[in-house]
Formats: structure tokens, C-alpha cells, sequence
């Protein structure tokens, strides 16, 4: 799962969890998920980052930015990671599930592309969340799980591995965004993000 951050310079600060909802009609390559998100962040960081009425050296000279408002990703990680299987090996979405024996999630709206944004108070989960640490935690939890069970005979699929590790990014993610209500959005067109920024809060 990628996430999009507008600036790694500065720490963001994180207080909202918003979903967002585009038309796939939006996007030019609409079956090109890491495209449409980053023209989705690009737009978004745009709005999000206003220029200074004034502008000191350090901002001249490109040595100082604004500070990062939002994290945003596109669904949850057992969605992009099955959507990159598919892609990758050509099998259906159900063949990996019942193969690996776990649920890959399907896209929450299969005629649009659901970005989740974080603002504000969420910095510190969705940092580790996000932080190479963590994902090398999960990946050896998931390593150890299948090595006991085929002590124990069973068989288990090349594409296990990938389920299990998918399952517990969904379950860490879906710890996150339990805590909090979620304020959702759908929008015909990229343009429309304007118009519900100061809902973002961004």
C-alpha cells in the first residue's frame, strides 16, 4: 500500500479521518491505481498548501517548505496488495483468496477510487503504521505463523505469505480508523476537492 505524504521534511500534525470518493471517470488511466494517486495527492496538495502573503530567503532559495497537512492512501492493504497480484500473476482476486486463505478485500466502491486522508491527531499511529519497521514486524509475525504450520503438515501456497501479511496491515489499519468517525465524501471530478477542503480540514 503506498501512502503520499506532501512534505517529509516537516512532522504533520493529525486530527481527522476523512474518505473520499472519486468517479474513476476522473482519472485519464483510471485502472492505474498509483497514478490516480498521486494525481489525487498532487491535487490535494495544492489546495492544502497556500503560498505565503510573504516570502523570506530561506523559501526563495527552495530551503524551506510549508509544513505537511495530510497522509493519504488508497483503501485498505489487502486492496492494493491483491490488486498487484492479480496484475502481476494474471489469476482472479479469487483464486488468491482461496488459495492463500485470506479475504484480499474488493475496492469499497467499484465505480470510484477511495482514498482515505489523515490529518492532524493521527500522526502517530499512521507514522508507524507507515515506518519500514512495522512492516518488517508484521512480515516476521506472518514468516513464524507459517513456519509453525507447516511443522504441523500443512500445505501451504507460495501467495499465503502475501494474505497473511495483507491481513494484518488490514487489522492495524482498521484499528486506526475504528478510534475515530470517519467523515466520507464522494465527487464527480478532482475539481470538486476545493469545495470540501475546509471539511478535509487541511
Amino acid at each position: 500500500m503506498k501512502i503520499t505524504r506532501i512534505n517529509r521534511n516537516k512532522q504533520p500534525s493529525f486530527k481527522q479521518i476523512s474518505v473520499v470518493q472519486i468517479s474513476k471517470k476522473a482519472f485519464a488511466n483510471p485502472e492505474k491505481l498509483s497514478e490516480c494517486h498521486e494525481l489525487f495527492s498532487d491535487k490535494l496538495a495544492k489546495i492544502a498548501i497556500k503560498e505565503p502573503t510573504k516570502t523570506d530567503l530561506l523559501t526563495k532559495l527552495g530551503l524551506k517548505r510549508p509544513p505537511l497537512k495530510f497522509l493519504s492512501t488508497v483503501e485498505f492493504p489487502s486492496f492494493t496488495m491483491g490488486k498487484s497480484l492479480t496484475e502481476q500473476y494474471h489469476y482472479s482476486l479469487d483464486w488468491f483468496r482461496q488459495n492463500s486463505g485470506y479475504n484480499f478485500k474488493n475496492a469499497i466502491n467499484p465505480d470510484a477510487h477511495t482514498f482515505i486522508i489523515f490529518t492532524k491527531e493521527d500522526q502517530p499511529e499512521m507514522l508507524n503504521f507507515t515506518s519500514p519497521r512495522t512492516s518488517r514486524k508484521l512480515m516476521n509475525e506472518a514468516r513464524i505463523e507459517i513456519q509453525q504450520r507447516e511443522e504441523k503438515g500443512e500445505q501451504i501456497c507460495e501467495f499465503t505469505l502475501a494474505g497473511l501479511f495483507a491481513k494484518k496491515l488490514d487489522e492495524l489499519m482498521s484499528n486506526i480508523l475504528n478510534k475515530r468517525k470517519i467523515e466520507s465524501f464522494k465527487l464527480e471530478n478532482l475539481d470538486e476537492l476545493e469545495g470540501i477542503a475546509d471539511k478535509l480540514d487541511i
